[in-house]
């Protein structure tokens, strides 16, 4: 499949590309250092607090996980696309592998 090809389908998909991208995100998102963290910072952000009090920040305090991952994430993704435009299509077939074998290390 190329690329272009991909990123057609993608682009006529639409919302379920959201969808696929959001559970995507989610499950690669689970790694031993963030299971481990969460709990302790929200144990952190809501201990010593009445029930109400205690839901309300670690509500806010997941929210404001999510938001910040959402906009790390959106800036990567303008970082691909600068990328792409600098050194065009080709250098991903490069690039990605090599990428790939670095996160395996």
């Amino acid at each position: 499949m190329t690329p272009e090809a991909l990123q057609q389908a993608v682009e006529n998909v639409g919302i379920a590309a959201i969808g696929v991208a959001f559970f995507a995100g989610l499950l690669f998102s689970f790694n031993p250092v963030a299971l481990a963290s969460i709990p302790v910072s929200l144990a952190y952000v809501t201990k010593a607090r009445e029930k109400k009090q205690a839901v309300l920040f670690g509500g806010m305090f997941i929210l404001g996980m999510l938001l910040i991952h959402a906009a790390m994430g959106f800036v990567a993704g303008l970082g691909g696309l600068w990328v792409a435009s600098l050194l065009g299509r080709g250098w991903g077939l490069v690039l990605g592998p090599f990428l790939i074998l670095l996160g395996l290390m």
